[in-house]
């Protein structure tokens, strides 16, 4: 019997969690007249607690604030949920909708011909493609900035704590959908020092911007009203860190020293900035040309060879270069830090053209600037001829002037050629 018992014994561990024994199920058990006392609290308990809340509200306790709505949300908060990197969202048009987009009118085609002339719903259909492209796999596109607007705020101008926002209406190819871009993701700025004197400063910078061709990543695209929201800041930083930095142990596709064709995305008087492969150069005006620049626009009638415009092509040489990580409205970006010379990237012409101008000989030149060391003529955009003001009674020269000058001196050393106006 003995053996038997052991034998049971076994099975019962080796089946155990499948049959449980049911000595189990009685210890377990407890008795009925105790879980009555042990429920009878738990009641009372729930009618005090009842009476608790109807009488007083509970306050809630620390923690996050509850999440509203983004249609309960001011235009402009909800813009920048948009935008915020690694998130997106693609609203998708109804089939009903969809016959109203894409609607076009019937193109008769003989037999044999196919269809040419391509309309208004074929290019929605083929940029709505693109633009979800680019949200669900961060495809780079690019537009042109055709206006600036300012973003609705909650607050009221009179305000003391109004600040104004801003933001860049993209034109994306043929102009079926309109990409907004606000302007801390155009561009880097601290966004978290921002006041109303700032504000009117990145208007300024967003307005020089107009007619420049700039890449973006979408962020937000709706099918039926054709909203998109887009990011510059995040192409931005994948074309610069994949073009500046190491990756593998690769060399960088740009190095210290070398050059880069750059698009012009903005021309002030005294800087150009440009987007030289992923990294916006923000270059000075001494680094423009090794000719005197009193304005870097074409401005005031001075048309030179180093007059620039936005939307054209520059080569720029990089000087440094240097990666940030920078946190923009809850958003992490990596950019690229680089300085860069348009000079420096081409021959100096006083060492080349210097020898060509000597003392006695009278040349055409356009006046470009007027310092109190004196007045500068550019002769054939080859060299400056700096030459003394006119003497009492005599008219003052005026910028964009066309005169004649009087080569006098040369200074060897400098490569400087000094003359009189005539």
């Amino acid at each position: 019997m003995a053996k038997l018992d052991l034998q049971a014994d076994s099975v019962e561990e080796l089946t155990k969690g499948i049959n449980p024994p049911k000595k189990l199920k009685a210890v377990v058990a407890a008795p009925k007249e105790d879980a009555k006392e042990k429920e009878e609290p738990k009641e009372e308990a729930k009618k005090e607690q009842g009476t608790l809340n109807e009488s007083a509200p509970v306050k809630r306790g620390p923690g996050r604030p509850k999440k509203r709505k983004i249609d309960q949300m001011s235009e402009a908060d909800a813009i920048r949920l948009h935008v915020q990197r690694n998130t997106y969202a693609v609203q998708k048009a109804s089939e009903e909708a969809k016959k109203d987009v894409y609607a076009s009118e019937h193109i008769f085609v003989e037999d044999g011909d196919e269809a040419m002339v391509e309309t208004d719903a074929t290019h929605r259909k083929e940029e709505w493609l693109e633009l979800v492209a680019s949200a669900t796999e961060d495809r780079i596109l690019k537009g042109t900035i055709t206006s600036i607007t300012e973003i609705p705020s909650a607050k009221d101008e009179d305000d003391p704590d109004y600040i104004p926002d801003f933001m860049a209406k993209v034109r994306f190819k043929t102009g079926q959908f309109t990409v907004n871009i606000p302007s801390y993701v155009l561009y880097y700025y601290h966004y978290e020092r921002m006041n109303r004197a700032m504000a009117m400063d990145i208007q300024k910078n967003m307005m020089r911007r107009l007619g420049a061709e700039i890449d973006f990543v979408v962020r937000y695209v709706d099918e039926k009203t054709g909203t998109v929201y887009g990011d510059r800041l995040s192409a931005l930083g994948m074309r610069g860190v994949k073009n500046y930095t190491s990756i593998n142990g690769r060399r960088p596709n740009i190095q210290v020293g070398e050059l880069v064709q750059a698009k012009i995305i903005a021309v002030a008087r005294e800087y150009i900035t440009v987007d030289a492969a992923g990294a916006e150069i923000r270059i000075p005006i001494e680094e423009i040309s090794w000719l005197y620049v009193a304005d870097a626009r074409d401005f005031d009638g001075v048309k030179t060879a180093e007059c620039y415009k936005v939307g054209g092509r520059v080569n720029v040489k990089i000087l440094s270069v240097a990666t940030e990580r920078v946190k923009v409205a809850n958003s992490y970006y990596t950019l690229v830090k680089a300085t860069g010379s348009i000079k420096q990237a081409k021959p100096n012409p006083r060492l080349r053209y210097f020898s060509e101008f000597n003392p006695g000989d009278l040349y055409a030149g356009v006046i470009t600037g007027i310092t109190e060391s004196g007045v500068f003529v550019n002769l054939d955009n080859k060299m400056d001829c700096v030459c003394k003001h006119p003497s009492s009674g005599r008219r003052m020269p005026i910028m964009g002037e066309s005169v004649i000058v009087k080569i006098n001196s040369k200074d060897e050393e400098k490569k400087f050629i000094y003359g009189s106006l005539k």
